[in-house]
């Protein structure tokens, strides 16, 4: 699944193109765990990466849709979730401590 060999054209794993298709699914469900567990998939890839350009596009995208998951079902549901998922990722971490600095919506539930 993370292997670099398996990276389709543009260089992204199409299995990482498919868990980024879930992520945006089910933050746009507001489905939190799913959301996260999707997520930490995509972010476990990309620490496997040398190609900053890759990198920063995708952890874009996953940025961009667990700010949507915050938005709907706040912060503290997410970070409990986060939590209990058993695959926590410390990027993602580092997102939810942005999110309070910043004062994103939903930082405040």
């Amino acid at each position: 699944v993370h292997s670099q060999a398996a990276a389709g054209e543009g260089g992204v794993n199409p299995c990482v193109r498919a868990w980024l298709g879930l992520l945006s699914l089910y933050s746009a469900w507001g489905w939190t765990h799913e959301a996260l567990l999707a997520a930490v998939q995509v972010m476990m890839y990309l620490d496997t990466l040398q190609d900053y350009k890759i990198h920063k596009r995708t952890s874009f995208l996953v940025r961009k849709h667990i700010l949507e998951m915050i938005a709907r079902s706040g912060l503290q549901a997410a970070r409990e979730t986060h939590d209990k998922c058993g695959m926590a990722h410390q990027a993602i971490d580092n997102l939810f401590h942005e999110c309070v600095r910043w004062k994103c919506e939903g930082w405040d539930r």
